[in-house]
């Protein structure tokens, strides 16, 4: 656990972990022994190890041990709360959308943000703090994985504790899926390119189904595609290529009415980007892993029969009892 100091309001490290001022982030203790003493490096107990300092800030909890001795604990007021899977990160409530973004302070930075959404208890989370540790786990996952499946490794991903079941999260997922499977079938890219497209996709702000009326995972897989060809906005040919994939996409996702639904989305958008890449790209991806759908009791936008994901949902229902056999 390290804890940058600054002076910078964040830095990145060689691996590409973003290392926030403020904020406690874990690393490889490998790369704990590359800093200098703008970092704090912490001890299971909180307490700095590399630099001489007669307090600290930076403590764990109170044990039960310093408890039961009366021993007075460190101060937990400031302490982050747990974070919830699914709905507000905060209390799990339901979240509530504004026509017009309003200046609020985050949950877990207090940082001051314009907002697009808080939940009923008024808590707010930015983007930031709501991405935070599933983009660690994204980069993890992303540069280490031989899958060359991209539903397989959608399923992976979203099965990882730190990813919610709606959120920005997703817009990184998608050009991280879509790089690392280019990758491991044979495409001529490495981690760093990679890390490029998840930290292009963690940029794309939550909400933009909706607010900018392009979905995230389009967007994604646009990303992916201009990352494998080193597109800018002087290179027509990439660039083309780039917004055919997202433009393509886009309009099959267009064609569903319903709410938001990151799982629906991510499905689509990677199953429609692995069909687009046996005609436009000179190595096909796959796309053909069965996902099955085991959040639609818990998600109250599921748009059911008219979803593609509808009749791979999994069975909640007792089976049918079998024959006996004589």
């Amino acid at each position: 656990a390290v804890v940058y100091r600054g002076p910078y309001g964040a830095v990145t490290t060689e691996s590409g972990i973003l290392l926030v001022k403020g904020r406690r982030t874990m690393i490889s203790a490998g790369e704990s022994e590359l800093f200098d003493d703008s970092v704090f490096v912490l001890d299971e107990d909180g307490a700095v190890t590399n630099l001489v300092m007669t307090s600290s800030c930076c403590v764990a909890p109170p044990t039960s041990k310093t408890a039961a001795a009366g021993t007075p604990g460190p101060d937990t007021s400031r302490l982050e709360p747990a974070r919830q899977s699914s709905g507000c990160m905060v209390c799990g409530k339901e979240l509530h959308y504004f026509a017009e973004a309003r200046e609020m302070s985050c949950r877990f930075c207090h940082r001051v943000a314009l907002s697009n959404a808080c939940c009923e208890s008024d808590h707010f989370v930015c983007d930031l703090c709501h991405q935070e540790e599933g983009i660690e786990a994204i980069r993890s996952i992303c540069t280490s994985t031989r899958e060359q499946d991209m539903i397989a490794l959608l399923q992976l991903i979203r099965s990882h504790p730190s990813i919610p079941m709606h959120g920005p999260e997703h817009h990184a997922i998608i050009p991280g899926i879509f790089l690392a499977c280019y990758r491991n079938c044979g495409g001529d890219i490495g981690t760093k390119e990679i890390l490029t497209g998840i930290n292009r996709g963690a940029d794309v702000p939550g909400g933009v189904c909706g607010f900018w009326g392009a979905c995230g995972t389009a967007i994604g897989i646009g990303i992916g595609v201009s990352t494998i060809l080193a597109a800018t906005p002087l290179t027509p040919g990439p660039r083309q290529l780039a917004q055919t994939f997202s433009s393509r996409i886009l309009a099959f996702l267009a064609g569903f009415k319903g709410g938001r639904c990151c799982q629906r989305e991510t499905y689509i958008a990677l199953t429609e980007a692995a069909k687009l890449s046996t005609k436009l790209l000179s190595i096909p991806l796959q796309a053909n892993a069965e996902l099955h759908c085991d959040q639609y009791l818990h998600n109250k936008e599921c748009i059911r029969k008219q979803c593609p994901l509808w009749e791979k949902r999994v069975r909640l229902t007792a089976p049918k009892a079998l024959p006996m056999a004589f």
